[in-house]
């Protein structure tokens, strides 16, 4: 049990930070690809793979980032420099699921009204679109009369491995903008 604490303060160490979180971004980039290619009809051993893969990535960065904020700092100003951290990090990613879950109500809508042609109210295809996005399939289904849950399911796959790639290149870009970024050498 303690091997794993070590193992990880060994690599920290020997590893710099930039390649350490850059390569994890790249693992979890890795593990969102494997997932958008999972539709509905995977069971939840199916999905634990990639999971786990997603996990494993985002931990090295996110490890790595509350050392990183109370380095730059005096060790007297560590404690202020960790609150502004967590806050920030806290309130950034409240922010990224808003505009996630938005994303892919958007990209629901989008994908139901190509599957359905044009299924006459546009006020009530949004409002089932939302539902839809927000898992509610059945009321989805109550909403649009004449969409069956098959069609609804294949908007709302479409839809979210769409969402999937989306993330995945924004990832990768984020890891490449980490190891740039943090290869630069300091200048004294």
């Amino acid at each position: 049990m303690l091997v794993v604490p070590a193992a990880a303060a060994f690599v920290a160490k020997t590893v710099p930070a930039g390649w350490l979180s850059g390569g994890g971004l790249l693992v979890a980039a890795v593990g969102i690809l494997w997932l958008a290619q999972l539709g509905s009809e995977a069971v939840m051993l199916d999905l634990v793979g990639p999971l786990v893969v997603i996990g494993i990535g985002a931990a090295f960065p996110w490890g790595l980032m509350d050392g990183l904020s109370v380095t730059v700092v005096p060790s007297d100003k560590a404690g202020m420099a960790s609150g502004i951290f967590n806050t920030t990090k806290v309130a950034s990613e409240g922010i990224t699921l808003a505009i996630v879950n938005a994303l892919l109500a958007g990209l629901v809508l989008f994908s139901v009204n190509s599957n359905l042609g044009d299924p006459g109210n546009g006020s009530a295809t949004g409002t089932a679109s939302r539902q839809l996005a927000a898992g509610g399939l059945d009321q989805a289904a109550r909403i649009l009369d004449g969409a069956t849950r098959d069609v609804l399911v294949a908007s709302y796959d479409s839809a979210f491995s769409a969402l999937l790639y989306l993330l995945a290149a924004v990832t990768i870009a984020s890891a490449i903008a980490v190891l740039i970024l943090l290869s630069k050498k300091a200048h004294p």
